[in-house]
């Protein structure tokens, strides 16, 4: 766009416009940076940050002879030097972020397999205090049972006339 400009005012507005980008930019790469600990991916990014160096580096040479009206030279600059260190910086950029998105895929595979051990981990204690609490219940319910149920006997061998009273208290 810087090359194809017709006025002084479109050329301003272009060159505003890529300083912006350019802060924008380099604040994203700070804060990444920032946020990056692993030494793997440290070195990624100061690589890509070396890959940009000559990008703007001619980008530079460009602006100041398109600002000298040497558009000539500006097309040539553009195409010999800058276009192909932008396409490395690109390249070096695209790199980065396909290597963060597998670090972020295996990340969220861990923490699904975690989420996926919780829930086993949960179901299986309900199922052991489901089967305690059940053993339990058949525990008490006989204990108070089995006393009623001879009790029962008794009373049947005592109404039909029989001579023998045997039950056995052990609670």
């Amino acid at each position: 766009e810087l090359l194809i400009a017709q006025t002084d005012a479109d050329r301003a507005a272009i060159k505003e416009r890529i300083t912006r980008k350019v802060a924008e930019a380099t604040a994203l790469v700070e804060k990444l940076d920032g946020m990056t600990t692993d030494a793997a991916d440290k070195a990624k990014l100061a690589a890509v940050n070396d890959l940009r160096k000559p990008y703007d580096a001619s980008f530079a040479v460009v602006d100041k002879l398109v600002a000298q009206g040497k558009m000539a030279d500006a097309r040539v600059e553009m195409v010999q030097t800058t276009i192909p260190a932008l396409n490395k910086f690109l390249g070096a950029l695209d790199e980065l972020v396909a290597e963060q998105g597998r670090q972020m895929d295996g990340a969220g595979a861990e923490a699904q397999q975690a989420s996926d051990d919780s829930k086993t981990l949960v179901i299986s204690i309900g199922l052991i205090a489901l089967a305690c609490g059940a053993g339990l219940a058949f525990w008490i319910t006989r204990s108070i049972t089995k006393p009623i149920n001879e009790a029962v006997g008794v009373a049947e061998n005592v109404s039909s006339g029989s001579q023998e009273l045997s039950a056995s208290s052990e609670q």
